[in-house]
């Protein structure tokens, strides 16, 4: 690994990063979407909240009011995926320019999504093979990432008086 990352400049390892980085969030966020945007699952959390709250009425649920709460729970989460990948675009962005902040934020991200989706990837390898062997791919990506911010970090730059 360490042969990857002596073959690279910083600046060449910031730019692919970011491009991997991109790569793996808009996966995630299609996984995540997908995952909580189906109706099914929807119409499960709605039949258990009526049987939490027993201060709901199922009978003043109608289809239609269902419908609408199922798409405008779709529509936020659509947003928030967007929110959340317009963010990191900006930070790899700023990352990319050699900005600190940035540089400790991928840090945070890449540290808790690596284990998080190499956990993910290895506890779900019963129940969904092939989803695991995805989840394992992302986590080695942020692992790749993770590993070279301790080759490039990113130096304070000295301000000169004149």
């Amino acid at each position: 690994m360490k042969r990857i990352y002596q073959n690279l400049e910083a600046k060449k390892f910031r730019i692919i990063s970011s491009v991997v980085l991109i790569l793996c969030d808009l996966m995630i966020f299609f996984y995540l979407y997908k995952k909580f945007a189906d109706k099914s699952m929807f119409d499960r959390i709605l039949s258990l909240s009526f049987k939490i709250n027993p201060q709901l009425n199922a009978s003043d649920f109608t289809p239609a009011l269902s419908s609408q709460l199922y798409e405008l729970m779709t529509n936020f989460l659509l947003s928030a995926l967007c929110v959340a990948f317009i963010y990191h675009l900006f930070v790899y962005f700023m990352w990319i320019k050699e900005k600190k902040f940035a540089a400790h934020y991928i840090a945070l991200y890449v540290w808790i999504a690596a284990p998080a989706t190499f956990l993910s990837g290895i506890l779900g390898l019963k129940d969904n093979f092939q989803q695991s062997l995805i989840f394992l791919f992302w986590s080695a990506l942020f692992f790749f990432v993770a590993l070279g911010l301790g080759q490039f970090p990113i130096r304070h730059k000295k301000i000169s008086a004149k």
